[in-house]
This record gives structure tokens, C-alpha cells and sequence, in this order.
């Protein structure tokens, strides 16, 4: 390796070492914005506010909607509200979503056609109105398995979960803060460096020596970039041991 760009390599690991502050930053910063984005920034939803409208009153109706209501997703807010008030619910923001089971449920079941359950669901947040749609799926997939029907809620689409099926955001979050740590610890805490040697008069005097940009420039990026990778160590250590992702 070039003999100058080691120099300063060497002259800024002292410096590191030697400021309290950038330490701080580079061992505490990495391990706060871990549990920031592992507890604080969550994606999923949890007692989701519903109505239920049961029009059939029957036992099967009562067992879907208690599958449903048993869960930590779904808090029942209004029951068997008129037809005419959903609209009003969810614009006054009673309920995200209204679950309407038909008349003939219970019917439709011993005759096995295909059931058809409304679920009516403010969308004004898309991906809300997306992971009420694929838990409401996913809980009548367990109940058609549970009567052995394969058939039961009008929904298109087919949601199969792999790897994450609590849909925990620590699994999508986590892995993609090793990058972001990188980014921030080798870019910003160079520039911090850069712009501390100008505020201690110093950098005239690298200007004026025998050093060219590129290599006061890559001398001050590798270190930082070094600590950036243990950094993403330690966080890749920290996510797979605390939060098993």
C-alpha cells in the first residue's frame, strides 16, 4: 500500500482513539438505531379496530367471527351495526374495517358451495387495507382446514407466508440497517473528519504537503469504512442472537 495513504490511515485511527465524541458515536450510534428500528418503527398492526356484522347468528357464524376476535390483530369496536352506518363508521374512524357474515352462512356451509363473507376495509392507508385482507385470509384458511373446506372466502389472490409468518418487521428492517450503518459510519463520520481538520487549522498544513486529494480523501474514507464492517458485524451479531432474525 502506498506509503502516505498508510500515513494518514494511521494519523486517523490516533485520531478516533483520541476523540470521545466519534467513539461515542460509532459504537453507540449503531446499537440505537438497532433497537430504534427493531421495537420503536413497526410495520405490522395489531388490535385493529372492527366492526362485526353477524346477520346469521348461527353457531358457525359465532365460531368464524370468535376465531377472528380471538386474536391479537382484531379489537371489536362495534357489533351488528346497520348497513347504512358503515360508511360512517369507518369515515369517523370507529373501524378500519367492518366484517359482515351473510344470512345464509351456516346454510352454505352444509351445502358447500362457495361462501361468500364481506369484509369492507378503509383503504385510505393501502398497506393497512393490505394486512387487514391477509389476516382476515389467513384466519378463514385456517377455519375452512378446521371444517375441512377448501373454498370459502371470495378473495382472488392466495397469500402463502415463508420465513416470517408473524409478518414481524425486525425480519425486513434488521438485515437492511447492516447497509444503512455502512452508508452513515463510512460517509458521514468521514466528513465529520474532513470538515474537523479544517476547524483545527490542520488541513492547510496536509494541503501544503506532498499529498494528493485522492489520497487524503481514500485515507480518511478506509478507516471509517472498516469500522462501518464491524459495526455491520456487531449489528448482524446483535439482530441474530437478540432478535433471532
Amino acid at each position: 500500500m502506498n506509503h502516505v495513504l498508510l500515513s494518514i490511515m494511521k494519523k486517523e485511527f490516533r485520531h478516533i482513539r483520541r476523540d470521545p465524541q466519534t467513539l461515542a458515536i460509532i459504537l453507540a450510534w449503531p446499537v440505537i438505531m438497532l433497537f430504534l428500528f427493531g421495537y420503536a418503527i413497526t410495520m405490522e398492526m395489531r388490535q385493529i379496530d372492527t366492526a362485526i356484522v353477524d346477520l346469521d347468528h348461527s353457531p358457525q357464524s359465532r365460531a368464524f367471527i370468535e376465531r377472528v376476535t380471538s386474536t391479537e390483530f382484531f379489537n371489536v369496536t362495534a357489533v351488528d351495526i346497520a348497513y347504512k352506518e358503515y360508511e360512517r363508521i369507518l369515515m369517523e374512524r370507529k373501524a378500519r374495517c367492518i366484517l359482515v357474515v351473510p344470512q345464509d352462512f351456516a346454510s352454505s356451509l352444509q351445502k358447500n358451495p362457495r361462501t361468500k363473507i364481506q369484509l369492507i376495509i378503509d383503504a385510505s392507508d393501502p398497506n393497512a387495507a393490505n394486512y387487514i385482507s391477509k389476516y382476515v385470509s389467513q384466519i378463514a384458511a385456517q377455519f375452512n382446514f378446521s371444517h375441512n373446506r377448501i373454498n370459502f372466502l371470495p378473495f382472488s389472490m392466495e397469500a402463502r407466508l415463508l420465513f416470517n409468518p408473524d409478518l414481524k418487521s425486525q425480519y425486513f428492517f434488521v438485515p437492511g440497517l447492516i447497509a444503512v450503518i455502512l452508508l452513515l459510519i463510512s460517509a458521514l463520520l468521514t466528513s465529520i473528519a474532513i470538515v474537523r481538520e479544517k476547524e483545527l487549522g490542520t488541513m492547510e498544513q496536509i494541503m501544503v504537503s506532498p499529498v494528493r486529494h485522492y489520497q487524503i480523501i481514500i485515507g480518511k474514507a478506509i478507516p471509517y469504512t472498516i469500522i462501518g464492517f464491524i459495526d455491520g458485524l456487531t449489528i448482524l451479531a446483535v439482530g441474530y442472537f437478540w432478535f433471532t432474525v
